[in-house]
C-alpha cells in the first residue's frame, strides 16, 4: 500500500504544471485539467529565452506500465476510486488486469470481461456523473503521459474497442427482442 501511495505522489509531482506545454486542457473542465497526471520529462530552461523546454522526448511505455499508471491516476481521484472499488469488489489487481486487456492492441471486444466492459463504458461513453468525470480525466492523463501521436492512437484504440462492445450489446438486445 505504501508503494502505491509513493507512486501516486511521484507521478503527481512530475511536472504537473508543465502538462499544458504538450496539449491544451479543456478550459471548460478545470477540475479534469487539475487532476491530469503527467509523466512529462524534466525541463531545463534555455538561457537565451528563459522558457522551459523538454530536454528529452517522452518514451514509449509498455502496456503493463500504462495500465499501472492509469490505475494510479484512477485511484487518486476520490469519486473514480470509489466507483471502481464498488464495481470491482475492491479487487484492484483485477482492475489493473482489465486495464491491461483494454490497452492491449490484440484484445477483441468479445474477449472482455464484464468489469472491462463497464470500465470502457465509463472511459468512453460520458454517461452519468462518473462518465463525465472519467472520460476527460482519462484522455488528459494519456495525452500527458504519451507522445501526442501515440496518445491519440491509444485513445482511438480504446474508443474503437468500446464501439465494438457497444455494437455487440445492441445486437444482443435486438436479437432478444425479436
Amino acid at each position: 500500500m505504501r508503494r502505491a501511495w509513493r507512486a501516486i505522489r511521484y507521478i503527481r509531482n512530475i511536472c504537473l504544471s508543465e502538462a499544458s506545454m504538450f496539449h491544451q486542457p479543456n478550459l471548460n473542465d478545470q477540475r479534469a485539467s487539475k487532476l491530469a497526471i503527467s509523466a512529462i520529462p524534466e525541463l531545463e530552461t534555455s538561457a537565451a529565452t528563459s522558457k522551459p523546454r523538454a530536454w528529452a522526448a517522452r518514451a514509449e511505455i509498455s502496456v503493463d506500465e500504462l495500465a499501472y499508471r492509469t490505475l494510479i491516476a484512477f485511484r487518486e481521484h476520490s469519486h473514480i476510486n470509489n466507483i471502481l472499488t464498488h464495481i470491482s469488489g475492491a479487487n484492484w489487481r483485477r482492475v489493473e488486469q482489465e486495464l491491461r486487456a483494454i490497452f492491449d492492441p490484440a484484445t477483441e471486444p468479445a474477449g472482455l470481461s464484464a468489469l472491462a466492459r463497464n470500465m470502457l463504458d465509463l472511459m468512453c461513453a460520458e454517461r452519468g456523473v462518473t462518465g463525465r468525470i472519467l472520460k476527460p480525466l482519462f484522455k488528459s492523463f494519456v495525452r500527458g503521459l504519451l507522445e501526442r501521436e501515440i496518445a491519440e492512437r491509444t485513445i482511438w484504440r480504446v474508443s474503437a474497442l468500446y464501439r465494438g462492445v457497444d455494437r455487440k450489446a445492441r445486437e444482443a438486445i435486438e436479437a432478444a427482442t425479436k
